[in-house]
């Protein structure tokens, strides 16, 4: 079939050349200014942090949107005797970040059928005071009563001692409760320790072994683990803390068998990345169990945010919020999460008194989402 060819008018091309030129500016001048380019954010993002850098923040910092890592970069030093810097896979203690993951080894156990969340702790622990009237649920969300380790009159005097899980115990059983179980709300990381010993209980193994196993190590979260003074950890951040906002000095020791499945991991920003990727799906527990883990159950006096199984859960910016603050002697640590953005902020720090982490995590959302 013979081509039917349409000749061209003179001057045809300039004038489609010069339509589409018209058009491409219009669309640069009407772009939504609200709407900022990824190199936007990541200049506003790095100036957030460099501010708190310059006002001694060390630790590491990530934050990632939507699988987009726009800032993984280390701040201050790792060790400041020997002028060691910070470096994006530099280890820190995470102190209560560990809650979340002992709260999912007790969800995988339920999904399991070797434990349901309403039993009481008397089935585990039988000479646990008042354990015929506390539930598995009431540890997990802090309404069990059990007043909180570290703040026993004999906590700094104790917390340099090797500590046996049973002595632990023993020593949570002495003290006072602070109200009956399930009538208030009151975080006590000597709940947590208690779900540590249950899940050894049911597992059979170490619970530093049973979260490799069952969490860490299907993860590939190869820079996570239990921490242990004696160890060579390589990579592991020395703790530092402030006096006074002004002299700084090395960290209290604390014996790491003390805080147990209550906060006595390590891990590095890229691992709890790993760990929030993990949380949208199905690898570690079914949803409806994800879902049990992520629901507001009680309020909390911490800024507008209830408590759900290891997790913080409210609303920032008019979105959804799950949110885990941790500290121990020397370190603090934030993993916060905006699960319906898509939004995952790590913050690390080894210099514990001169900064909140909340309060960084908090404005770098804000140039996220305004």
């Amino acid at each position: 079939m013979k081509q039917t060819i349409i000749p061209k008018k003179p001057g045809m091309s300039l004038l489609i050349f010069g339509i589409i030129c018209l058009v491409s500016f219009n669309i640069t001048c009407h772009k939504d200014p609200k709407i900022k380019s990824r190199q936007v954010i990541k200049a506003e993002l790095e100036s957030v942090i460099d501010s708190y850098a310059k006002n001694l923040f060390s630790g590491t910092v990530l934050v990632a949107k939507e699988g987009d890592i726009l800032i993984h970069r280390g701040y201050g030093y790792a060790n400041m005797e020997h002028d060691i810097p910070n470096r994006p896979g530099m280890k820190f203690r995470i102190g209560s970040i560990t809650k979340s993951f002992t709260a999912m080894a007790i969800l995988q156990l339920k999904q399991k059928g070797l434990l349901d969340l309403t039993v009481t702790v008397k089935k585990y622990i039988p000479d646990f005071p008042k354990g015929d009237k506390i539930t598995i649920h009431h540890l997990l969300v802090h309404t069990s009563g059990i007043p909180d380790i570290e703040f026993f009159s004999d906590y700094q005097q104790k917390k340099v001692l090797p500590f046996t899980l049973r002595g632990l115990i023993d020593w949570i059983k002495s003290k006072p409760f602070r109200f009956e179980p399930g009538q208030k709300w009151n975080y006590s990381s000597s709940g947590y320790i208690l779900l540590g010993g249950i899940i050894e209980k049911i597992s059979g193994k170490p619970f530093e072994l049973y979260i490799k196993e069952n969490i860490l190590d299907p993860l590939k979260m190869k820079d996570t683990g239990y921490d242990h003074h004696g160890k060579i950890i390589r990579g592991r951040a020395a703790g530092y803390r402030l006096i006074k906002d002004k002299l700084l000095v090395n960290a209290d020791y604390v014996d790491m068998s003390i805080p147990h499945a209550a906060g006595a991991m390590y891990s590095t920003a890229w691992d709890l990345y790993l760990w929030d990727r993990s949380l949208y799906t199905e690898q570690l527990v079914s949803m409806d169990l994800l879902n049990k883990m992520f629901t507001p159950y009680i309020k909390t006096p911490y800024y507008d945010l209830s408590y759900g199984y290891g997790w913080l859960i409210g609303e920032q910016f008019g979105r959804k919020r799950i949110v885990h603050t941790g500290g121990i002697d020397g370190f603090s640590a934030i993993l916060d999460r905006y699960p319906n953005d898509n939004v995952c902020i790590v913050i690390l720090c080894n210099l514990r008194g001169n900064v909140s982490l909340l309060e960084i995590s908090n404005e770098i959302a804000a140039v996220l989402f305004k």
